[in-house]
């Protein structure tokens, strides 16, 4: 008799169906969510690329957000030279670097109302920005000439800490016991030209 119900327990199919649904489920919805997470993930990168690109074309015609740049973006005062003199045969001079970050205050070095622009042209495409992830900065090539009138750096618009927050993917993994947070970093991202017609766009 034991026998006979061990067989017919054996051939007894009732509720497999609802077995191999529920691990079939588990797939489909990690699948499903994280193409929506990919999705989005590419969205926000290529969101910030295109921010910054808008936002250093507009920079390369508009008044400097770095203040007090010579005409060859150097440290300290230009040696005395002929006018037309390129910046790239100037000697004893180091070319500077002026880094900037939007924080709506105006200090020594950087114009907050000349940054406010390149800000507002950032986050007209890409709205997600916080203020605080904005980076300008103003280096020295050796470009331009003296009695030029207005130097020509590389000129460098940069998205730092951009954080993506997870849709869904981020919970149920955390439902399935894993520590993945809430949110990460994505890597930063930067264009770079060079801002021969500086202050033309003004």
């Amino acid at each position: 008799m034991m026998k006979k119900q061990i067989i017919q327990t054996c051939r007894d199919k009732s509720g497999s169906t609802l077995v191999e649904f529920s691990l079939l489920l588990g797939f489909l919805l990690f699948t499903t969510f994280g193409i929506v997470e990919g999705g989005y993930i590419f969205y926000q990168v290529n969101g910030a690329q295109k921010a910054t690109q808008a936002a250093a074309r507009y920079a390369a015609t508009r008044p400097p957000v770095a203040k007090n740049l010579n005409e060859c973006v150097t440290s300290g005062s230009l040696p005395s030279v002929n006018a037309g003199t390129d910046c790239s045969l100037l000697t004893g001079v180091s070319y500077d670097k002026v880094v900037c970050q939007y924080t709506g205050a105006e200090t020594s070095d950087c114009s907050q109302a000349n940054f406010l622009p390149i800000r507002d042209q950032m986050k007209a495409v890409f709205p997600f920005i916080e203020d605080e992830n904005i980076w300008i900065t103003y280096e020295g090539t050796g470009l331009g000439y003296i009695g030029r009138g207005k130097p020509v750096p590389a000129i460098t618009v940069e998205l730092r800490n951009i954080q993506y927050s997870y849709v869904v993917l981020g919970q149920l993994m955390r439902w399935q016991g894993s520590d993945i947070g809430t949110a990460f970093n994505i890597s930063n991202v930067q264009t770079t030209v060079i801002g021969e017609d500086i202050g033309e766009g003004a």
